[in-house]
């Protein structure tokens, strides 16, 4: 079934209240798209349900995804705005250099012309363009803002307002809580400031960076970084040359690509590379670094925090009252030795790197 599809059953399975699910199958008795329920939802002024919804059906989405449903919400579609323009929508330009703006709560501006923008400042009130360097931005309540154009950002200020853009070096900003950034252009950065608020990024060279508490930040490109500074706020990358770095405690930082490094600082923050060349460390209490990739090191000096090298040519270093794993591996990546020891034991010292001897013995080793 599509993630987007809405039904009873997955009202019932998200546990909707009822007077939720006896409106929607008034309006919807078989099923309906998350957009047009979302649309209708704020039509009726349901707001608050609204709201729920979004959170349901965005929870479940991949960035590709995230970004079309915020597109589809915002009416960022070339077809869409020009009817529009045609039934004389008077917050809507087609031209090149045509602004829209709108001041009014549920007032949507939309553009396709070329350096055309919109902005809105009431609450649920969409701005959407298509044109090259068209921007489009928000400050109401749940207003969206969403951008196709390459080089055209995407900005709001409000809480549970998305920013979402496909083109080119086409930036996604939100500062509100709960509002999500999502970009799948080449060089198009995202970033978020809210508590709860991701940022996503699908392309090449495309950060995301996110400061608030359990504002989770994710890229897929290539040497494309994930950042986040909140508490319980994860960083993921699966992008060669894509490094992860988390400062908040609980914020786990992994990566999957070629050296694509994994930092963390905060306690309990764990650390984890696959990738060849691919270092782990950590610094804060109880937060591991683990490595399985090629010539991939481990290192964390927090207290009681394991340093894990499980790769091929990998080398470990854990502080005090830490420890370390290493794996001795042949050609084929098979293991032939495992060890394990906590520092201050079998002569580990803290703040010194080992890696094993061809018998399986730690060796210290100048990193």
């Amino acid at each position: 079934m599509s993630k987007t599809l809405i039904t009873k059953e997955r009202l019932h399975n998200w546990q909707a209240c009822m007077s939720g699910v006896r409106w929607f199958l008034e309006k919807f008795p078989q099923s309906g798209e998350f957009a047009d329920v979302y649309a209708a939802l704020i039509a009726d002024k349901r707001t608050d349900d609204a709201g729920w919804l979004a959170d349901r059906v965005f929870a479940e989405l991949d960035t590709v995804e995230l970004v079309g449903q915020t597109l589809a919400l915002c009416g960022a579609d070339e077809t869409k705005i020009k009817a529009r323009a045609k039934d004389g929508d008077v917050v809507v330009t087609t031209d090149d250099y045509a602004n829209a703006a709108t001041t009014g709560g549920y007032a949507n501006a939309a553009t396709t012309g070329y350096r055309a923008n919109a902005a809105t400042t009431g609450g649920y009130a969409n701005a959407a363009t298509t044109g090259g360097y068209a921007n489009a931005a928000t400050t109401g309540y749940s207003a969206n803002a969403a951008t196709t154009g390459n080089s055209a950002n995407a900005a709001t200020t409000g809480g549970y307002a998305n920013a979402a853009t496909t083109g080119d070096s086409a930036n996604a900003a939100t500062t509100g809580d709960s509002a999500n950034a999502a970009t799948t252009g080449y060089s198009a950065n995202a970033a978020t400031t809210g508590y709860s608020a991701n940022a996503a990024t699908t392309g090449y060279s495309a950060n995301a960076a996110t400061t608030g508490n359990s504002a989770n930040a994710a890229t897929t490109g290539d040497s494309a970084n994930a950042a986040t500074t909140g508490y319980s706020a994860n960083a993921a990358t699966t992008g060669d040359s894509a490094n992860a770095a988390t400062t908040g405690d609980y914020a786990n930082a992994a990566t999957t690509g070629y050296r694509a490094n994994a930092a963390t600082t905060g306690n309990s923050a764990n650390a984890a590379t696959t990738g060849d060349r691919a270092n782990a460390a950590t610094t804060g209490y109880s937060a591991n670094a683990a490595t399985t990739g090629y010539s991939a090191n481990a290192a964390t000096t927090g207290k009681h925090a394991v340093a894990a090298a499980l790769g091929y040519c990998c080398r470990a270093q854990a502080g005090e009252t830490g420890a370390i794993v290493i794996v001795n591996r042949d050609d084929d990546m098979s293991i032939k030795h495992i060890f394990a020891s906590k520092v201050g034991e079998n002569g580990i010292k803290p703040g010194v790197w080992y890696e094993l001897s061809a018998d399986g013995n730690p060796v210290e080793v100048q990193q």
